[in-house]
């Protein structure tokens, strides 16, 4: 047949009529096997056993094959150890050696620490320690002339209104650039032309400003005693109730100052800021919830299957304490009367062999009584 190697025989692997490519004479390892090939017109039972039995010797043969050695060696050659150097040049690691991944990252934290660090000292005192800051500027209040007892310490001293009137714009100008470039969080979008940020000052000047900032703290300080905690929460609270927030002048300004119809929109502007707040944390967490459901489902299912199998069983160790109890109470009960039912039974059983006894003694007199009456039948029936 075409496709076909030659063999000296057509039986038993030459086989006509097959797919082109087969080796049918040369097929030790049963490749081209098939049922035309082996076990065609065979019972089923015959073409099952050889087909088992090919299977066999193929696993045979394979199983003599050499089992696979990975053994290796590395070969290396001797090094001479290279004496060691003391670095003494600039930078974190020495001339000639090689940064990795992990050096470059250290590298560039460190570098990154230290320009945060530097960006941080040149902002004011407020933003370095994260105080408060108040969420609008509003500089017609901070500018405004201060008026009783402060005012009048200030007219006591020809340049105190100067200094105090300098201080006032230099502070404002301070908190309108933090503003600007730092501003709070939930802060109102400033509108407007936007305040471009301060010049930074010299080191050694703003060293020098620091040192006078503090001789007058500590001559403050020095003058007169701190105030008491109590007097200081006094003056805040009073401080607190004076001053509101006034929609219609769009800034703080004090409850005496203004009309009665002003005075009452403080309050429901307050009010309706709570109210905002308050929605806006329900939403907030909404959101929360149902991102901890979604988390937390699988736990709380869990929770629950073992809430309710710790319940189930809880109740099966006290019914089986009450069980335990009852058995108990039998057994002690059980031992009390236990020889009471002994004696009882060892009567019983005197009793009941009593009258066996004599009711074998009546069965056996019965049986003489018996044999007798027959012999004098028997006597009677010969004699007649």
């Amino acid at each position: 047949a075409g496709g076909y190697t030659p063999a000296r025989s057509e039986a038993p692997f030459s086989v006509s009529g097959s797919d082109f490519g087969q080796t049918p004479s040369r097929d030790a390892f049963g490749i081209n096997d098939s049922e035309s090939e082996f076990g065609a017109g065979l019972p089923a039972a015959a073409a099952k056993r050889l087909a088992k039995q090919r299977r066999e010797a193929l696993a045979a043969q394979l199983g003599a094959l050499p089992a696979p050695t990975n053994e290796y060696t590395i070969v290396m050659p001797d090094l001479e150890p290279e004496p060691a150097e003391d670095y003494t040049g600039e930078g974190l690691y020495p001339e000639g050696h090689v940064e990795d991944a992990l050096d470059a990252q250290d590298r560039e934290d460190a570098q990154a620490a230290a320009a945060r660090a530097a960006d941080l000292a040149k902002r004011s005192t407020a933003l370095q320690r994260e105080l408060p800051r108040p969420m609008i500027v509003n500089r017609d209040e901070m500018l405004a002339p201060a008026a009783g007892a402060d005012a009048a310490a200030l007219d006591a001293s020809p340049h105190a209104r100067a200094a105090d009137q300098m201080v006032r714009e230099e502070m404002v100008g301070m908190l309108e650039a933090d503003a600007a470039s730092y501003p709070v969080p939930g802060a109102p979008e400033a509108t407007g032309r936007k305040r471009k940020p301060l010049k930074p000052l010299a080191p050694e000047a703003a060293a020098a400003a620091a040192a006078l900032v503090e001789a007058e703290a500590q001559a403050m300080r020095g003058g007169e005693p701190p105030p008491a905690g109590a007097s200081l929460g006094a003056a805040c609270a009073a401080a607190a109730a004076e001053l509101a927030y006034v929609p219609s002048l769009q800034r703080y300004a004090p409850l005496s100052s203004v009309t009665r119809q002003e005075a009452v929109q403080a309050p429901q502007q307050q009010l309706q800021l709570l109210k905002n707040f308050m929605a806006r944390d329900a939403k907030r967490a909404g959101k929360a919830e149902k991102k901890l459901e979604v988390l937390l489902g699988g736990y709380k299912k869990r929770a629950s299957a073992l809430s309710k199998d710790l319940e189930r069983r809880h109740d099966s160790i006290l019914e089986k304490r009450v069980e335990l109890e009852c058995f108990r109470v039998l057994q002690h009960r059980e031992a009390l009367a236990g020889p009471q039912r002994e004696e009882q039974l060892a009567a019983m059983l005197a009793s009941q062999e009593a009258r066996e006894d004599e009711l074998q003694s009546r069965y056996a007199e019965l049986l003489r009584t018996r044999e007798t009456l027959l012999q004098q039948t028997r006597a009677r029936a010969a004699q007649s």
